[in-house]
């Protein structure tokens, strides 16, 4: 049986993780069907000095790039989430909050055989359902639903230790020169940028298994 490994960067906040998550797994189910396939998720902080109260994405968008219409801005992503097979009304969610906490979280759950489905609730919970993924007892309910007790979680996304660790990768992810996500490698080789079409993942992945 071929064995894979994909290597995923990726960030809570970022629309374009969700919908290069979706596609890889869409991917994966049609052309790995017969591969044993690990997948470790990997943290990328997209905005890593963000204060306790969160980003408001508009304002964010309107300093930054000077976009004054943020539903503008939102329709590309939109447009590929439906393409992908789900809405994404990106206004529902009008801030980004801290998303080391949730990435150690996504870790344990890696750990346990349950990252894609841990990683997948929590752009939910961001996205779909405006959450503060930054809290404790909001990831703890998204952990209690893929086999953690509640207060395991909470003590595991609050641990000190637990969460420099997750810092810790997500500088390295820097170090070697990634600077977007999602950012994809397969088998330490063969790596994907961005939320790209669902042909070059099925491409990157049945080339990866040869």
């Amino acid at each position: 049986m071929p064995s894979l490994k994909i290597d995923l960067f990726t960030d809570v906040c970022c629309p374009w993780c969700f919908i290069g998550s979706r596609r890889l797994h869409q991917a994966l189910a049609e052309v790995a069907t017969s591969a044993d396939v690990t997948i470790v998720h990997r943290p990328f902080l997209l905005f890593p000095e963000t204060p306790p109260e969160g980003i408001d994405i508009a304002l964010m968008l309107r300093q930054k790039y000077g976009v004054a219409d943020a539903r503008q801005a939102f329709a590309p992503a939109e447009a590929a989430a439906r393409e992908t097979g789900f809405e994404l009304d990106l206004a529902r969610q009008p801030r980004a909050y801290a998303t080391v906490a949730a990435h150690t979280l996504i870790r344990h759950a890696d750990a346990r055989g349950a990252g894609r489905a841990v990683a997948d609730a929590l752009y939910v919970a961001h996205f779909v359902e405006a959450k503060n993924v930054s809290q404790p007892d909001v990831l703890a309910a998204v952990a209690e639903a893929h086999g953690f007790m509640g207060d395991e979680a909470r003590r595991i996304v609050q641990d000190d230790g637990e969460l420099n660790i997750t810092r810790q990768d997500a500088q390295r992810a820097r170090a070697l020169g990634i600077r977007g996500v999602p950012h994809a490698v397969f088998n330490g080789g063969a790596a994907i940028s961005g939320a790209q079409p669902l042909a070059a993942f099925r491409q990157a992945i049945a080339s990866s298994l040869v």
